[in-house]
C-alpha cells in the first residue's frame, strides 16, 4: 500500500496503489481517474504518468496488460462499511506523450474493464424463443461475458428473437431498448455494478433505491473536525460546487420526442401502413404531475418526431417479436432517456471510495432558493439519480464528481 498521504480537501486520509502488470508503479502516477457511468456497459480509467526513467521500457509495459488499482479511505455516511475498492482494468492505450524537461516524460495510460475488450471478439448469433428481456440479457452476460446480473428489474411480456451475430454488448443493448416495465414505459438500462457484474434496471426503479444521502451546498469554509476530535459525519455529502449542464430546452425535446413522437410502421406481409402516437407520460402518470413545462406550447406534439420502422408480423409461432410490439416501447424509450437528461447536474464532493456502490441509486439534493422567503428551492430541490461517478485523484486530493440527473421537478410549478 502507498504511504497515505494528508489530504488538502477534508477527506480526512486516503492511500491508493497501482500494480501495472503485476509490478507496483505507484510512484510515477501522478493522479487518475476512474469513471462509472449508467448509461455505458463497462468502467473505465486514466492513469497520468510522470516518467523520469524510461519506465515504460525498463518494466516492459505495453498496451494489452493488467493495471489493478486499489483505493482505500475512511469509510462516511451513506455507506459506512467500505474502506477499499479493488478495479481492474486492461490498458488499452499509451498516448500524449510529451518531453517535460530533459529524460522527463509525461503521458496517459487509458483503461478499460476487460469485457469491453471480449466484446470485439466474441458474437451472439442466437434464437431466442418466448424470453423475457431479462432472461436473454442475463444469458449473454453469462455465456459471453463471463459475468452475472448482481440485480435486475422484471420486465413485461416474452418474445421470439433473432439475434444476428452481433456482439455481446451490442446484443444486450438492443434488447435493452426494447425492455418494458408494467404499464408500458420503456426505461432500462444496463451497467456495470462491480467486477463482471451487471445490473439491468429501470430508471424509475431507481429512483426508488434510496442510497441515503442528502446533500447540501456550503457556501463558506466549514471546520471539519467536531469538538473533541471528533469527525464531521455529513462532510461528505457537503457540496463543494455544483452546475447544471443541461436544463429543458423546448425546440431541442419537441423535435427529439420529449413530448410526443409518431411511430409509422410497414407492415410487409399484410400490404398495410400502421401509425402509432405517443405523448409525454402516457405510461408514466406521475411525470405528469411535476412536469418541468407549463401551458398548452407543446402539447398535440406527436408529428413533432417521426421515426418509421418494417413490420415482419407473424414471424414467430411462440409469442411476439420486439418489433411487433414498436407502439409500446419506441415513444416511450425516446422520452424516458430524455426526461433524466432534463435537469442534469454535476456536482463535487470530498472523496470517499464508498460512493462506488452508489451508482443508479437515488440522493436526494437541497438546493438553496433564490427566493429570501425561502431558503430552499421548491423546485429543484429534491430527488436525482447518479448516473456518473468519477474518482479523480490528484496530488493530495481526492475528489468525488457525481453526474446527476432529475426525471421530474419536486414540485409542480406554480
Amino acid at each position: 500500500m502507498a504511504v497515505l498521504r494528508k489530504q488538502v480537501k477534508p477527506n480526512d486520509f486516503y492511500s491508493y496503489k497501482v500494480s501495472i502488470d503485476g509490478k507496483d508503479l505507484s510512484n510515477v502516477v501522478a493522479g487518475f481517474d476512474v469513471y462509472q457511468d449508467i448509461f455505458s456497459p463497462t468502467w473505465s480509467a486514466n492513469l497520468m504518468i510522470t516518467d523520469s526513467i524510461n519506465i515504460q521500457t525498463k518494466e516492459n509495459i505495453s498496451i494489452g496488460v493488467p493495471v489493478i488499482i486499489e483505493i482505500e479511505s475512511d469509510a462516511q455516511k451513506p455507506c459506512m462499511g467500505i474502506h477499499k475498492k479493488i478495479f481492474n482494468f486492461i490498458l488499452h492505450s499509451i498516448s500524449d506523450k510529451t518531453l517535460v524537461k530533459k529524460d522527463f516524460y509525461v503521458y496517459n495510460m487509458k483503461l478499460i474493464s476487460m469485457p469491453q475488450i471480449t466484446d470485439f471478439k466474441k458474437r451472439v448469433s442466437k434464437s431466442y424463443k418466448s424470453k423475457k428481456a431479462e432472461q436473454i440479457v442475463s444469458d449473454v452476460v453469462t455465456s459471453k461475458l463471463s459475468g452475472s446480473i448482481e440485480e435486475q428489474d422484471s420486465t413485461e411480456g416474452v418474445y421470439d428473437v433473432i439475434i444476428p451475430n452481433l456482439s455481446p454488448l451490442s446484443t444486450i443493448a438492443y434488447v435493452t431498448k426494447y425492455a418494458k416495465k408494467a404499464g408500458k414505459e420503456s426505461d432500462f438500462l444496463f451497467y456495470q455494478s462491480d467486477i463482471n457484474k451487471y445490473k439491468f434496471k429501470s430508471l424509475e426503479t431507481m429512483f426508488n433505491d434510496n442510497a441515503g444521502a442528502d446533500f447540501k451546498l456550503i457556501h463558506k469554509e466549514i471546520n471539519y473536525r467536531k469538538s473533541k476530535g471528533k469527525e464531521d459525519e455529513d462532510v461528505f455529502q457537503k457540496l463543494q460546487k455544483y452546475s447544471f449542464i443541461t436544463q429543458l430546452d423546448g425546440l431541442r425535446n419537441l423535435a427529439s420526442g420529449f413530448f410526443g413522437s409518431q411511430t409509422i410502421a410497414h407492415d410487409i406481409i399484410n400490404k398495410k401502413i400502421i401509425e402509432n402516437k405517443y405523448s409525454y407520460s402516457q405510461y408514466s402518470p406521475n411525470d405528469l404531475i411535476n412536469k418541468p413545462f407549463k401551458g398548452s406550447a407543446f402539447n398535440d406534439a406527436e408529428k413533432s418526431a417521426i421515426s418509421y420502422m418494417t413490420l415482419h408480423p407473424n414471424m414467430t409461432s411462440a409469442s411476439k417479436s420486439f418489433h411487433e410490439t414498436h407502439s409500446t416501447w419506441r415513444g416511450s424509450r425516446v422520452s424516458s432517456i430524455l426526461k433524466l437528461d432534463t435537469n442534469r447536474m454535476m456536482v463535487e464532493i470530498a472523496g470517499s471510495i464508498c460512493w462506488w456502490k452508489n451508482l443508479g441509486k437515488m440522493i436526494k439534493v437541497d438546493l438553496p432558493s433564490q427566493e429570501s422567503d425561502n431558503p430552499q428551492d421548491k423546485y429543484y430541490t429534491g430527488q436525482y439519480v447518479i448516473m456518473a461517478i468519477k474518482h479523480a485523484i490528484m496530488g493530495n486530493d481526492y475528489t468525488i464528481t457525481m453526474e446527476l440527473g432529475k426525471k421530474r421537478l419536486n414540485q409542480q410549478l406554480t
